[in-house]
């Protein structure tokens, strides 16, 4: 019930309270690949670059069936950081394993 409540809160733009949700349920859950996935997004989506990579890693650990989506966020917020060699990686690693060109 409560990844249904955070997901509800993500729909509704309500990202704080989401990224709550999913990060009580992440630490609670730490296989969990798509609360911390869920987790990290929310903090994209507040442009809180800094914090959403270590949630977006965990769950492309934890899901190959992610893991290019989530190095994609995480190297958007590597490059909005400065990270530039990190972000480079990130989307090099996507480039070359993503299933489709877009």
């Amino acid at each position: 019930l409560k990844y249904d409540i955070a997901l509800l809160n993500s729909n509704i733009s309500q990202y704080q309270k989401a990224y709550e949700l999913f990060a009580e349920i992440a630490g609670k859950e730490p296989s969990n690949a798509l609360a911390f996935y869920h987790a990290g997004m929310n903090l994209y989506k507040q442009k809180n670059y800094e914090k959403a990579p270590a949630y977006l890693l965990n769950a492309a650990r934890l899901s190959s069936a992610i893991r290019e989506n989530a190095y994609y966020y995480s190297g958007i917020c590597y490059w909005k950081t400065g990270q530039y060699d990190k972000a480079f990686a990130k989307l090099e690693y996507v480039k070359n394993h993503a299933d489709s060109k877009s």
